[in-house]
């Protein structure tokens, strides 16, 4: 017996290859030399035949356009630095059915992964991992590894002019349990949450205490009728911070939630239109939801909300403010066109609460018209 649990974990310790961590500096062509069949190149591609780790202390460099095929049951982890400044990487699934486990970041902030497209692929998850990922694509991803395509726990990545398509969960998330605050500037999140779950393409949790959530300036649709456009959400504790600003979100079950206590954010600027895709007015369709206790706060300025089944809902006791007047809280929302069961929605208040929504365009210049289509009481407009 002693024998047999000898050659098994010989068996497992030649399963995985990781670099010397001797502070070197490594090129793929470099380690394909040392890595004793780990690593190996037809010239054409290079492929990982064993889950690799480029050690702590040591650099791995892309600088040359390069091709990587990975086992289909192998992660790749960089617990010290990845660098691809390359014109062109490409990486994906050494099978033709299946995915690669996936590709894991941990505690590497000086990692810049830009110019890269990783297909087939089990997810990326980002740990304590504050690095830049600009230019990037992420297509058809499995959850064999994480539920989202890119998973944060305690990082607060730049993720930047990327492409997010067809992968089975979200685009992007961070863990209930972990704060992280990503800056998810001018991305294309596209037809993800394929496989139609209750979620949305872009689902964060709590943010850093020193710095707020950042999703700007990003195209955001869908076609999987369940799943909504941007959540923030603070259900399992915690506070988040964010500022939502210059998206384009559309085609979703929901535009943008923010659910839970102790929120604060601004929502600016954006184009929340025809969230209405599962067409269940009970279930989503809110172009803006809030959801939550009175710690539920947001300053609601100057987006075009319109073709929703709901324009903006407010529920439980959360308090979000869509003008007060004052130049903290202008106003100048417009909301159009948002409705159900023949009934216009363009505000529905469910709390007992007043809420501040002054200066805004509610599809109308009547009075009576506008106060028809804002509930639940009647309303200074």
């Amino acid at each position: 017996i002693l024998l047999l649990l000898i050659s098994l974990f010989a068996i497992q310790v030649m399963a995985q290859y990781s670099t010397p961590g001797n502070n070197g500096s490594y090129t793929f062509a470099e380690l394909v030399d040392i890595s004793a069949g780990a690593i190996t190149t037809d010239g054409e591609w290079y492929s990982f035949n064993q889950s690799v780790i480029i050690s702590d202390s040591d650099t791995l460099k892309v600088e040359e356009d390069a091709k990587l095929k990975i086992a289909i049951d192998k992660l790749w982890t960089i617990e010290g630095v990845l660098l691809v400044t390359t014109d062109e990487f490409v990486i994906m699934s050494s099978a033709s059915i299946g995915n690669f486990e996936g590709i894991r970041f941990d505690n590497s902030s000086s990692s810049v992964l830009k110019n890269t497209m990783i297909t087939n692929c089990g997810g990326v998850k980002l740990v304590d991992s504050d690095m830049l990922i600009q230019n990037c694509q992420f297509m058809g991803f499995g959850q064999e590894y994480s539920t989202s395509a890119l998973n944060l726990f305690n990082s607060n990545p730049i993720i930047r002019d990327c492409d997010f398509q067809n992968n089975a969960g979200s685009a992007i998330s961070s863990g209930a349990n972990s704060s992280s605050s990503p800056q998810i500037i001018n991305n294309t999140i596209v037809n993800n949450v394929t496989t139609n779950s209750n979620t949305p393409q872009i689902n964060l949790g709590i943010s850093d205490g020193a710095l707020p959530i950042i999703i700007d300036s990003n195209y955001i649709t869908g076609i999987h009728d369940n799943a909504g456009g941007i959540a923030v959400s603070t259900l399992a504790g915690g506070n988040a911070n964010s500022v939502i600003r210059n998206n384009y979100v559309a085609n979703n079950r929901y535009g943008i939630a923010h659910i839970g206590s102790g929120i604060t954010s601004v929502i600016a600027g954006n184009i929340i239109a025809n969230n209405n895709i599962q067409n269940d007015p009970m279930q989503g369709g809110s172009g803006l939801n809030f959801y939550g206790g009175e710690t539920n706060t947001s300053i609601v300025t100057e987006n075009i909300i319109y073709g929703n089944l709901w324009g903006v809902t407010i529920q439980l006791n959360a308090s979000p403010d869509l003008g007060d007047g004052t130049e903290n809280s202008p106003g100048k929302n417009k909301l159009y066109d948002n409705g159900n069961g023949g009934e216009v929605f363009a505000l529905y208040n469910n709390t007992p609460n007043p809420i501040n929504a002054i200066y805004n365009f509610w599809g109308t210049t009547e009075l009576t018209e506008a106060e028809d289509a804002i509930y639940h009481k009647t309303d200074d407009i």
